[in-house]
């Protein structure tokens, strides 16, 4: 039997742990994502933020209990791949809740672990970027409690113009 680790639980990696179990009943998979969400709908964000989708839980695709059910695969959310050793074939992963680093070894390894958001250099409690749930909840909460009118929102990506479409309306 062998052994997958997928580094990323959002569309790529929980996409492709779900193909792979469809051919291969027998491996044993393990996903590891370093946020507190996995396989949501990350085009959708904008969307729940401008009220177009107005409940939350249809940005959630799956979760890593329902991974276990049904497809036998295991997701550990708070775990980050921090070092890998291909000659090994070992990958560091530190679990963000209890500060345990730990080695995992693979046979195949699948590496789909989303970007990084660019930040402007300086920091300020009005200032967010938009890349997950989290952000989303962030932004919510900010939007609600401060009574927010009016937005700059910095870039012209997909993801930044369906912002602007979503709070204009």
């Amino acid at each position: 039997m062998a052994k997958i680790i997928v580094i990323g639980a959002v569309a790529g990696g929980a996409t492709v742990a779900s193909q792979i179990r469809r051919l291969d009943p027998d491996s044993d998979i393990t996903v590891y994502e370093k946020d507190r969400d996995m396989s949501f709908a990350n085009c959708g964000l904008p969307y729940y933020l401008g009220e177009v989708v107005e409940d939350r839980n249809m940005m959630l695709s799956a979760t890593p209990e329902q991974f276990k059910d049904k497809k036998h695969i295991t997701v550990k959310t708070y775990h980050e791949a921090i070092e890998l050793n291909d000659t090994k074939k070992t990958i560091a992963i530190k679990n963000h809740e209890t500060g345990e680093i730990f080695e995992d070894a693979y046979d195949k390894l699948i590496l789909s672990p989303g970007c990084r958001a660019r930040h402007l250099g300086f920091q300020s409690d009005r200032v967010f970027t938009l890349r997950n749930l989290v952000d989303t909840d962030k932004i919510e909460d900010f939007i609600q409690k401060e009574n927010v009118q009016s937005a700059l929102i910095v870039g012209a990506g997909y993801v930044s113009l369906e912002i602007l479409e979503n709070l204009y309306n």
